[in-house]
This record gives C-alpha cells, sequence and structure tokens, in this order.
C-alpha cells in the first residue's frame, strides 16, 4: 500500500497501544497453550522475522523492535509459554525451501532469529525508543529461551 505509514502507535514507548498490543499477545500465548483455542498464528514472536521488522534505515525502527520484543517475550517470558513454544519448535529443525518465503510455523531455524531480535532489543541500552521494560522482558525471553535449550 503506497504512502501508508509503517507505525501503528505500539512503537512509542509505553502507549497505550503498547501495552494493549503486550497485552494481546500475553492472552493469545496463554489460550493457545492452554489448548482453549489456537491462536499460534497471531505470535507476535512471527513479527520479529526480518521480513516483518521495519528496516533499520528507517528513522525509529528500533521503537518497533522493542515493542514487538516486549508483545513477542509475553510468548516465552511467563510460566509454561516458553517451554510450549520450545517443544513446539523442535518438531521442526527449518522451513523448507517449499515453505518459503517463510510461513508462521514454529521451527528452531526461528528460535534462533527470535532469540537474535530479543538480544538486539537487550543491546539497545543507549537507545531512548527502547524502553527498559522491554528490554528487561527481552532479557528475560533470551535467559529462559537458553535455559531451555540446555536441557
Amino acid at each position: 500500500m503506497t504512502g501508508q505509514s509503517i507505525w501503528t502507535g505500539v512503537e512509542k514507548c509505553g502507549s497505550e497501544e503498547q501495552q494493549r498490543w503486550r497485552n494481546l499477545s500475553f492472552f493469545c500465548a496463554k489460550l493457545t497453550k492452554e489448548k482453549i483455542a489456537d491462536l499460534s498464528y497471531l505470535s507476535a514472536l512471527f513479527m520479529l522475522l526480518p521480513e516483518r521488522q521495519a528496516p533499520k534505515t528507517t528513522p525509529g525502527w528500533s521503537g518497533f523492535l522493542a515493542a514487538q520484543a516486549l508483545a513477542a517475550a509475553q510468548w516465552i517470558v511467563p510460566e509454561g509459554h516458553g517451554a510450549w513454544v520450545w517443544q513446539q519448535c523442535r518438531k521442526v529443525t527449518r522451513l523448507s525451501d517449499e515453505e518459503r518465503p517463510p510461513r508462521r510455523k514454529w521451527n528452531l531455524e526461528y528460535w534462533q532469529v527470535w532469540k537474535a531480535a530479543f538480544r538486539e532489543a537487550v543491546e539497545r541500552v543507549d537507545d531512548e525508543r527502547v524502553h527498559e521494560v522491554a528490554r528487561e522482558e527481552a532479557s528475560r525471553a533470551v535467559e529462559i529461551m537458553e535455559e531451555l535449550e540446555s536441557h
């Protein structure tokens, strides 16, 4: 869509839109993990894939990264969520060439991409667009992911 802004409001630190996106992501993850409804296709983790991110050359792209990392962490940080995602990802090492462009499908290749995106958010300590809350959640997500990998 030509002329349409990539910004939705979620990229603004502490905005109501950002809080709603985080809360919706938690709700979808919880319902999916508990097998109440399969909302995995709505996972904010998929927003951390490079093709879904704002280009790094775009001014303010890090705010978008922070918002997506904060929401995506809801699929990893709350108790049992990360283990559920890890279990799904372990079923598939990587997408086949036929499944590209990438599909919203759990796999170990994406797991590594998501972990790298969380790390990138954590490392942006001097970036005013990456709120401390987003960095803390992303840091916790990396810790949980690494702990799950070690077992």
